[in-house]
């Protein structure tokens, strides 16, 4: 019977720098190694719980959870008279240029807040 074996040294590395952010070019240009290497080391680390599967892409067309952008105009148009107004005086008050910008600046709050500890 064989004995398990654990990660080796340069597994153990090629975590470490996926860990530390790296993407797997830039593990393969840091260690010179080739590309289904280190991806096959990724994959393991997953499997092994070290490090976390990769969040699909809503943006990319082909995943199961895309969405669509849309556009700024079509979301004017879903603002009643109201929102409308409100959106126009905000805008001034922050000094935002459009209310592109001011949506832009809203979003970007919104997302901050959900980032806080």
């Amino acid at each position: 019977m064989g004995k398990i074996m654990g990660p080796t040294k340069q597994t153990k590395t090629i975590w470490k720098l996926k860990l530390d952010g790296n993407n797997s070019v830039q593990i393969c240009n840091l260690l010179g190694l080739p590309k289904s290497l280190v991806d096959s080391a990724l994959s393991r680390g997953i499997e092994a719980g070290v490090l976390q599967k990769r969040k699909s892409n809503p943006l990319l067309f082909n995943n199961s959870n895309y969405i669509k952008m849309g556009n700024i105009g079509w979301l004017i148009k879903q603002l009643d008279r109201d929102q409308l107004y409100w959106l126009a005086d905000e805008s001034l008050k922050t000094r935002c240029e459009t209310m592109a910008e001011m949506i832009l600046e809203i979003v970007r709050d919104a997302y901050e807040e959900t980032k806080v500890d």
